[in-house]
């Protein structure tokens, strides 16, 4: 067993798909300059007692800075990756089939953002492999990410991925908000809660956010209307959420800095 893989297995709260496509990524030469987002970055923070309360996640998120490290991966021709570039269709709420909670899919809404998706074909298997790549063009869905981000990054398991709280915007977000992820974002909240800094989760999450309305209303200025449906459905998931996880967001200033963007913004 590869050592990265012996890790992840062992210290992480990853699914096997999750493990695979990282190791690919770790052991293939033409990545670089990049960190996880996502769900494998918000996984990493989980400690693994939880294994049993998080569920698989279909694709890895990875956002990479280096804009030629993009071009080599999408022209070569010897390469066994494939990619396209789309707007992934947004999450609406959850099902419950038996037990088990499915996210439901809004039917032909389409989210603004463009994203990189790549899929893996290897001689063992057929696309099993699912990556969604972010750059500082397109940033991640709703938060703008830049070079001078990188200072944010940190090394977790020897994969780079943001501190937590700069993690954070990339979830409290009006396109970012779902269930499953305040769920886990709750438990990596609570599993680091002698290491997180209130004062810089609420200061990041201001800063993106409101970094994050200019830009969508600089390049998206006729969804108003879907911003708004959008940032008020956001703030309805993290109002209503059960008491005792409700507490843990407020106890780091989440609910009050999205509550006070929104009213900045004329949305509240």
């Amino acid at each position: 067993m590869n050592n990265i893989e012996k890790i992840l297995k062992e210290k992480t709260v990853l699914s096997k798909r999750e493990i695979d496509t990282v190791k690919y990524i770790e052991t293939h030469k033409n990545f670089r300059d990049y960190m996880y987002l996502g769900n494998v970055a918000i996984k990493l923070y989980i400690d693994p007692k939880n294994k049993y309360r998080v569920n698989e996640s279909p694709d890895v998120d990875l956002f990479i800075f280096d804009k030629k490290n993009l071009d080599e991966l999408f022209n070569d021709k010897k390469s066994e990756i494939d990619y396209e570039e789309t707007n992934p269709i947004m999450l609406g709420g959850v099902r419950r089939y038996g037990s088990k909670e499915i996210e439901q899919v809004i039917k032909d809404k389409k989210s603004p953002f463009k994203i990189y998706r790549l899929s893996i074909y290897t001689d063992r298997d057929y696309s099993i492999k699912s990556i969604d790549v972010f750059n500082p063009n397109i940033g991640v869905v709703f938060i703008p990410i830049n070079e001078e981000d990188k200072k944010y990054i940190v090394k977790k398991h020897g994969l780079p991925i943001p501190c937590l709280e700069f993690l954070i915007p990339t979830i409290i977000n009006p396109y970012g908000i779902n269930k499953k992820r305040l769920e886990r974002l709750t438990m990596a909240l609570e599993d680091n809660k002698e290491e997180i800094k209130k004062e810089e989760i609420e200061n990041l999450l201001y800063k993106k956010l409101k970094e994050g309305f200019e830009q969508f209303r600089r390049e998206h200025p006729n969804k108003e209307e879907e911003l708004i449906e959008m940032s008020i459905k956001g703030y309805n998931l993290l109002r209503n959420l059960e008491k005792k996880k409700r507490r843990v967001l407020e106890e780091v200033g989440i609910l009050q800095t999205y509550y006070k963007v929104l009213q900045e913004e004329d949305i509240l």
